[in-house]
């Protein structure tokens, strides 16, 4: 999803289960950081910080760089 739509309205795209751990993923892992931080905030503020939320440092070409060089990078 586009960064500004989860920005404007971070609880959306939370799941309702404080158990799952989410995972934010870009293609360099400047937008996840950005994006795992509003989340953060809102999950703190509404949620009491209960949620596990982590981006994925390096996004998707630090995964095909690292953990699997087939990945296709766009």
């Amino acid at each position: 999803m586009p960064l500004d739509e989860l920005l404007a309205n971070a609880g959306k795209y939370l799941p309702d289960n404080d158990t799952v751990k989410t995972y934010i993923l870009c293609r360099l892992g400047n937008d996840s950081q950005t994006a795992a931080d509003a989340l953060r905030r809102f999950n703190r503020n509404i949620r009491g910080d209960k949620m596990s939320i982590q981006d994925v440092i390096g996004g998707l070409r630090a995964w095909t760089r690292d953990a699997d060089p087939g990945f296709p990078e766009y």
